[in-house]
């Protein structure tokens, strides 16, 4: 299911929509789903929200205003979802 899960977030970065099968993910229980990048933004929204905290403690320590960051660099597996960027 991990496996699955990663995949899908990877290809929600470049697609608006993923279909998502697993196999006997329960008893014999097949998923077969198609989630859009839209539904994926809006479940991991609280996730999204609490990555700002970091951000912006680092713009107060470093005591620059955001008009005066010309570029970011963004590292690790999420930094290609859309909204993060």
């Amino acid at each position: 299911m991990k496996r699955e899960v990663e995949k899908t977030k990877r290809a929600l970065s470049s697609q608006h929509e993923v279909s998502i099968e697993i196999e006997d993910l329960v008893e014999g229980v097949n998923l077969d789903e198609t989630l859009t990048r839209a539904k994926f933004e809006e479940l991991n929204n609280d996730l999204f929200k609490k990555s700002l905290g970091p951000v912006q403690d680092a713009l107060e320590q470093s005591e620059l205003k955001k008009q005066e960051i010309d570029e970011i660099v963004l590292v690790g597996g999420s930094t290609r979802i859309p909204k993060i960027r």
